[in-house]
């Protein structure tokens, strides 16, 4: 395996750079950007994961040219542009129904009937929504300011309970269990019923 394993490590970095990206790790996981190889010499195949083997995204034959093949595909799809920010985070507050948080399951399900993405796969919503929060770059919309709440262990027994959001472009990254909304200034209509009802008051 020792020889199998240098000759693949040299060609996996060499196709890797093609598409812009280094390579870490130690077999059997080696890290790539927001993603992890699994590779098994055995079976002969590599799995490719986002994130710490977060969410599947494919399996291939030992081939440095085919993984990196798959994975530039799914990179792309990943990180195109999909939603502004505007849209994303009026995504997000329509899916709150008044509560002042709300947790990774009832997103992903909320995204998922309302065909946010395109798909109603739970398992690419929560990798494009993981990408979303990642690149997202404010987290106000109007009066409204979402902030990640970290998962405590109680949310990281069942994988659906959270959601991995990488931090940099090196693969390091956040587990959070949900997403909480606070009113950042009060919007001009309540503004204005605040100066209405003072008025109505001091003529009483």
């Amino acid at each position: 395996m020792d020889n199998i394993g240098h000759a693949f490590g040299i060609e996996l970095e060499k196709e890797l750079k093609k598409i812009g990206f280094d390579l870490r790790g130690h077999y059997p996981l080696l890290k790539t950007m927001f993603y992890t190889l699994d590779v098994d010499f055995d079976q002969g195949k590599v799995t490719i994961w986002y994130g710490p083997e977060q969410e599947k995204l494919a399996s291939c034959k030992l081939s440095a040219s085919e993984v990196v093949g798959k994975l530039d595909i799914w990179h792309k799809k990943i990180t195109e542009p999909r939603l502004s920010d505007e849209t994303f985070l009026q995504n997000l507050y329509d899916v709150k129904n008044d509560q002042n948080h709300i947790a990774i399951p009832d997103i992903v399900a909320a995204f998922a009937e309302r065909n946010i993405y395109g798909t109603k796969t739970k398992k690419t919503i929560r990798v494009f929504l993981s990408y979303d929060l990642y690149r997202l770059s404010a987290r106000t919309f109007d009066d409204i300011e979402i902030s990640l709440v970290i998962a405590t262990r109680a949310y990281t027994r069942r994988k659906s309970d959270f959601l991995w959001i990488p931090t940099d472009a090196r693969g390091k990254g956040m587990y959070i269990s949900h997403i909480k909304y606070r009113k950042v200034h009060p919007r001009t209509s309540d503004i204005r019923a605040n100066i209405d009802a003072t008025v109505r008051h001091k003529r009483l």
